[in-house]
């Protein structure tokens, strides 16, 4: 499914539109399918409270080895930690 909701977006889709096949649906279908986000928020993963817990109180070798964290070597052990933090707090919203 793609949902078009700026008028940016609709270029875009005007731009590609000869060269993909699409079709235009109800989006009801859509959240009937199985879509919900699309009308209300994700819910909130059970782990995340434990895992601010655990971040608090475990070392970073732990952590990583409990939450199967990949490390990026790119960026520094606090860049990488705060990454992925950010990425769970979005799980939320």
């Amino acid at each position: 499914m793609v949902s078009l909701n700026s008028d940016k977006g609709q270029e875009l889709m005007k731009s590609i539109g000869g060269k993909i096949f699409y079709e235009l649906r109800d989006i009801q279908e859509t959240i009937d399918g199985g879509n919900e986000q699309l009308v209300k928020p994700s819910a909130r993963p059970v782990e995340r409270d434990t895992f601010y817990q655990n971040a608090l109180t475990m070392s970073y070798k732990k952590l990583i080895k409990k939450y199967h964290l990949k490390l990026r070597s790119d960026m520094s052990f606090r860049q990488r930690v705060k990454s992925k933090l950010k990425r769970l707090l979005k799980l939320d919203k």
